[in-house]
């Protein structure tokens, strides 16, 4: 695990960093266990200031999606809610074939050129 030390990047920064070099992490609080997103300082359970870093599990559910239609300024695209098998919900983007159905298992990847996860049906 990768500490959270004092004069290291924000948690936001440090997740970025993270996605451009091809690694998908969450924080771990030490003092409850609980993994935490969005990137914050402190723990979303117990409000602990102590984290760490880990390689994050990639499988989650679609829990929503919208669809957002093409405008002259940008190409249509959809948003989609993906609830993490760590327990977390992340809001992002469904790439690849295939049509979104709520409940359909995904697995998330970097996507090291935007700083981002994006999200892929899971191989049968």
């Amino acid at each position: 695990m990768n500490e959270a030390r004092h004069g290291s990047p924000s948690p936001e920064a440090y997740f970025a960093e993270a996605l451009r070099a091809g690694r998908l992490e969450v924080q771990v609080c030490r003092s409850c266990g609980h993994a935490f997103f969005f990137p914050r300082t402190h723990c979303t359970n117990c409000r602990s200031p102590e984290y760490a870093w880990r390689p994050m599990r990639a499988g989650a559910t679609l829990y929503s999606y919208s669809e957002i239609p093409a405008t002259p300024q940008a190409p249509a695209r959809n948003v989609i809610l993906a609830d993490m098998d760590e327990g977390f919900r992340m809001m992002s983007t469904l790439v690849g074939p295939g049509e979104p159905c709520i409940g359909m298992r995904l697995t998330a990847r970097p996507d090291p050129q935007r700083a981002r996860v994006v999200f892929e049906q899971e191989a049968p």
